[in-house]
């Protein structure tokens, strides 16, 4: 990894810096998620710092088939390792920690996302995501505590808060959030925590495991099932207190990335695509904080060194956004902008929209990022566009 991790003049100078730079170079890097919006730029990123760096790559049954994965696994094959899970056992997940110096936690299934489905659909959704934590936590037991990097959201504040708030919401202060919806979180994150223990002790089958927390929801669905908040926000605060003090961790809370590595299914791809449809385009219009990859994948390593360094049990919670608030239709008119589009675009009628003041000083004061510095949306977009054209050619 090159010095750049850390690009400020105090920083470089700092005691054990060059060493730390050297170090993650040759780290074993486990990934979750890893054909993501953010794993794939991030293996990238590992691979040109180092073309020998060894990535273990964690798979979900479900994704095997990825065209994304598979991308990967083609152009990469001598650098990614992958641990395949399965409903029988919890050995690739306990092969893939043992294996891992360090660990990014960045898949989370989105689909099934927001509260309106039926409460079978919302805890399907539930246990397919806290399966994964569960048994990483159960594999974390066995070894000894790594680095782990979560990729929260800042969808805990805009998709979470009471209607009222209008205020700087800080990384501990939760009481933006409903009371209910804490103690909800609070109590499933406890249950996650004990059931993870018990795997660990009793080694438990995954089949018992997933049987337990089946049953743990469907006596305990009422908040979820009442709450009307998107399912991903929610599950995104759980993880978070899943982890808590267990683990040297840090968790990010990510503004909506973009960029060139970015699914077609996504805000700004598909934003890109109704731009050049031509006619007239309705755009979904809320306000959102939008952070280029490259940024991410930047924050992500300065993350694992602040690990590296700190080897206290403990996590901190760090929000990263870029400091710009832009609607999506006024993102869209950029979009336009850039691409001599004729399409004529119309914003919806927005229901309900809060104005948030995201606190970014954390990001400063451990990551030595300067949210003033980040890309700017316009470049950004340019980027992701000539990405997205070239593709296409």
């Amino acid at each position: 990894m090159s010095a750049d991790i850390f690009p400020t003049q105090k920083q470089k100078e700092a005691k054990g810096f060059h060493k730390l730079a050297q170090e993650i170079r040759v780290l074993k890097i486990g990934i979750t998620g890893a054909s993501g919006a953010i794993g794939v730029p991030l293996i990238k990123r590992l691979i040109k710092a180092n073309n020998t760096a060894h990535i273990n790559i964690y798979q979900r049954m479900s994704s095997i088939s990825s065209p994304r994965l598979k991308l990967l696994e083609e152009r990469y094959r001598e650098n990614l390792k992958f641990f395949r899970g399965n409903s029988f056992s919890l050995d690739p997940y306990f092969d893939f920690v043992s294996n891992s110096d360090a660990i990014f936690h960045l898949a989370l299934d989105s689909r099934n996302n927001f509260a309106s489905h039926s409460i079978n659909e919302i805890n399907q959704y539930l246990l397919l995501n806290n399966t994964v934590i569960t048994a990483i936590l159960a594999s974390i037991a066995n070894h000894q505590v790594k680095p782990f990097i979560f990729s929260s959201s800042y969808g805990i504040y805009f998709h979470l808060c009471q209607p009222r708030l209008n205020t700087k919401c800080t990384e501990e202060d939760l009481s933006f959030l409903s009371p209910d919806l804490v103690a909800y979180a609070k109590k499933y994150a406890e249950f996650i925590r004990c059931l993870a223990e018990d795997t660990f002790i009793h080694q438990l089958p995954i089949k018992k495991m997933v049987e337990l927390a089946r049953d743990y929801l469907a006596k305990n669905d009422q908040i979820i099932r009442y709450s009307g908040h998107p399912l991903y926000a929610i599950q995104k605060l759980i993880n978070e207190m899943v982890i808590q003090d267990d683990l040297r961790a840090i968790s990010l809370r990510i503004g909506n990335n973009y960029g060139e590595d970015d699914a077609p299914d996504r805000i700004v791809p598909m934003l890109i695509n109704l731009v050049g449809k031509g006619g007239v385009q309705k755009i979904y219009n809320e306000k959102r904080s939008f952070i280029y990859q490259d940024d991410i994948v930047e924050i992500l390593l300065r993350s694992i060194l602040m690990c590296m360094q700190d080897l206290k049990k403990e996590q901190k919670v760090i929000t990263v956004a870029h400091p710009d608030i832009i609607s999506t239709f006024d993102v869209a008119c950029k979009i336009k902008s850039l691409t001599s589009s004729e399409t004529i675009l119309v914003p919806e009628e927005i229901i309900q929209n809060r104005h948030l003041d995201l606190d970014l000083s954390r990001m400063n004061q451990y990551l030595q990022m300067d949210a003033n510095n980040l890309v700017s949306l316009p470049e950004g977009l340019n980027r992701t566009i000539k990405s997205l054209q070239h593709n296409l050619n």
